[in-house]
């Protein structure tokens, strides 16, 4: 495709390539700015009107290879980060995504810096559909690695850090079956939940439970559900018959059945 400047447009802009090119639209000019918030493409399109669904930059690409492939992208995003001898860039966004609002008198609902919407899917279905997937960002001499961080929310009337709505399957899922705590929470730096088995939920050694002093906390809601300790089969609430003919043996053995007592 030959190379065509011109500095002034009316109206839509349309790219023809002539030739088969693997890329369409090229920008790729050396920019040096001692001003701030330098830009290599930018938009700032103004619109009005009734009309539902604006968007300042769209991107629709239509994939149909002759041959089996392993990935399309939609948009990809990938800053080169390479700061001279002494130099430090102490931030580098693969994307940044806000939303800005302005002081007029009318209202917005809900804003949403990204929103992974729902496919919208012909007779081809994938066999699976992530709405965002995280890969592994972790590397030799890196200090620390995090898939997801959620920082502090404040100054809202209600403030949530993460809300999970409920799925048919799951809300949440920790898919880690090794049976160690890396495959569990950690809460704060010092308490740690697992799976550590087949239906089996393990916590740090040393933990404390608190209930607290007021209400206070149950554990089981009727007298039908089932409860073990130290290793016994669990069993309902068990039923001690009183009068003539019983003694504290009675007592012992229903302890007993319970796991909370044993004798030698």
């Amino acid at each position: 495709m030959a190379s065509q400047t011109k500095t002034d447009f009316t109206g839509k802009i349309t790219v023809t390539p002539t030739d088969n090119s693997s890329i369409t639209v090229d920008a790729s000019p050396t920019v040096t700015t001692s001003s701030a918030n330098g830009r290599g493409i930018q938009t700032k399109v103004t619109f009005s009107g009734t009309g539902d669904g604006p968007g300042g930059v769209g991107s629709q690409p239509v994939f149909g290879p002759s041959s089996s492939i392993t990935s399309a992208y939609g948009g990809i995003n990938a800053p080169k980060a390479q700061p001279g001898t002494g130099v430090t860039i102490s931030n580098v966004y693969g994307t940044y995504s806000r939303v800005d609002t302005g002081s007029l008198s009318g209202a917005i609902t809900n804003a949403i810096a990204v929103n992974a919407a729902a496919p919208s899917l012909g007779s081809q279905v994938p066999t699976n559909v992530s709405g965002v997937v995280v890969n592994n960002q972790g590397a030799a001499s890196e200090t620390q690695a995090i898939g997801v961080d959620v920082n502090a929310q404040s100054g809202a009337t209600t403030n949530i850090g993460v809300r999970i709505a409920k799925s048919n399957t799951y809300s949440l899922q920790l898919s880690d079956t090794g049976g160690t705590a890396a495959g569990g929470i950690t809460f704060g730096t010092d308490l740690q939940v697992w799976r550590s088995g087949s239906a089996t939920l393990s916590v740090t050694d040393g933990a404390t439970l608190s209930v607290g002093t007021t209400a206070g906390a149950k554990i089981a809601a009727s007298a039908s559900e089932k409860l073990g300790f130290f290793g016994v089969t669990p069993i309902a609430k068990p039923l001690l018959a009183t009068g003539a003919g019983h003694t504290v043996d009675d007592v012992i053995t229903v302890l007993q059945n319970l796991g909370l007592v044993r004798q030698s």
